[in-house]
């Protein structure tokens, strides 16, 4: 329990800080984007041993990032930039979910035992950045953002498989990832919860 909450404090409460820092400057987009958050999380996963306890941890990690980010939010009285109502449920949950998630295919990345969790813990944190450079395609002057989010999937992909053959079997589990990936953000999307 200990490494739980201590790798979560100590990924956490960096993240709040790191978002609430760079949110209104030039890489705010990218701080902001859930694929950035979702690498705390894959740190999470790989630091802490076993999927349970990297569950936790992520979670924990996504939780702890949120809430430090809203209190400095609160303390600086900068209440322009704190979400609320629905939007603060869906971000929680969201950071909970997507935290425990993504720890887990941390884990699974750092675990030899089976190819096709070392295949799906190398997709998934590719896939977020992939997503998110689809979405920013889409927006109006989202093209820079793109090819930001873009390049740190390719370079995830690079760097992530630890030989020629992991890099096959993650780039061909990129394809479910990612699908699973655009419907979960479709359904938020469409909530209205979550902004476009």
């Amino acid at each position: 329990m200990t490494s739980v909450l201590s790798t979560a404090i100590g990924l956490g409460l960096p993240l709040g800080v790191v978002a609430f820092v760079f949110q209104v400057t030039p890489i705010g987009f990218l701080v902001q984007a859930p694929a950035f958050w979702a690498l705390w999380a894959f740190a999470a996963g790989v630091v802490v041993p076993g999927p349970l306890a990297a569950a936790a941890t992520g979670a924990l990690t996504e939780l702890i990032g949120l809430g430090t980010c809203s209190l400095i939010v609160w303390l600086t009285g900068d209440v322009a930039r704190q979400a609320g109502g629905p939007h603060a449920l869906v971000l929680v949950g969201g950071a909970a979910l997507g935290g425990a998630l993504v720890a887990t295919a941390g884990c699974w990345w750092r675990s030899e035992d089976r190819a096709v969790h070392v295949a799906l813990g190398t997709a998934l944190p590719v896939a977020a950045f992939g997503w998110s450079s689809a979405h920013d395609a889409t927006a109006p002057g989202g093209a820079s953002h793109a090819l930001l989010h873009a390049a740190i999937a390719a370079t995830l992909l690079a760097l992530l498989p630890r030989d020629g053959r992991a890099r096959l079997r993650a780039t061909a589990a990129l394809v479910p990832t990612a699908a699973v990936l655009a419907l979960l953000a479709w359904g938020l999307l469409g909530t209205g919860l979550v902004g476009a």
